[in-house]
């Protein structure tokens, strides 16, 4: 079973990817991230821009509407995911402790290998 371990940052972990401590932020990801390459437990992953980044789409009917900006007030925002297979329960969650706080949910299936489910 595959899951998703998503990585939630406050304003100011997301200040420290570009600001003085950026060095300390990228490397400790860096570290995380190796860690789970060298077990063979990750798939996939990717860092996520700034929340200012985001759009919102919502559409009501035949209507498409498009805000600039997070939809949420929020303490803490997506910064990033990574996609696991441990092979076992647990054991990607206990290859290398992360550096912040990461929630973890398994995929959910869908009939087609690969691409969306409809």
């Amino acid at each position: 079973m595959e899951y998703m371990i998503m990585i939630y940052e406050s304003d100011a972990a997301f200040h420290n990817r570009t600001g003085e401590n950026k060095a300390a932020y990228w490397g400790a990801w860096k570290a995380y991230t190796e860690a789970l390459r060298k077990a063979g437990v990750m798939t996939g992953g990717h860092g996520l821009q700034p929340p200012l980044s985001a759009t919102t789409v919502r559409v009501k009917g035949d209507a498409r509407t498009v805000q600039d900006g997070p939809y949420a007030e929020a303490k803490e925002q997506l910064g990033g995911y990574y996609i696991l297979d441990p092979g076992g329960r647990g054991r990607g969650a206990r290859v290398v402790r992360p550096p912040g706080r990461i929630p973890r949910r398994p995929l959910a299936r869908s009939r087609r290998r690969r691409g969306c489910a409809r």
